[in-house]
């Protein structure tokens, strides 16, 4: 796959503009995790969620589990160092406990209960929930 290629193009081939993201892919995307969270008894996702909040959470994220700048860097496409970790390793910092919970919760471990992992990661999270 091409480093360039579109996440969500339009059925053409091309870029969505903004409000067609927002409301093709982001508001039924938002809506369906909504409900999940609300059928699990957990609090719905912030109501101004945006592709760039997404951006910015997840390049935090990388931080605060401990990813180095240049891995940070290359995921988010920046070029200069200072304004990767200015923007976004500012507030991250974590202790050990804190990384080990965010990395359960990144890799799904968390979520599996909420069926956004597949058939078998259910069974094995409810099989260790039983042990």
């Amino acid at each position: 796959m091409e480093s360039d290629a579109l996440v969500f193009p339009t059925r053409e081939g091309q870029h969505l503009s903004v409000g067609n993201f927002r409301n093709r892919v982001l508001a039924p995307a938002t809506k369906r995790a909504n409900e999940k969270l609300a059928a699990a008894g957990l609090p719905p996702l912030p109501d101004k969620l945006t592709p760039r909040s997404l951006r910015r959470t997840f390049a935090s994220l990388l931080y605060a589990l401990g990813e180095p700048p240049p891995v940070v860097m290359a995921e988010m496409g920046h070029t200069h160092p200072a304004l990767a970790l200015h923007v976004y390793a500012q507030a991250m910092r974590r202790g050990e406990d804190e990384r080990t919970a965010l990395r359960a919760l990144v890799e799904g471990d968390q979520l599996a209960f909420l069926g956004i992992r597949g058939a078998e990661a259910n069974e094995a999270a409810n099989e260790r929930e039983a042990a």
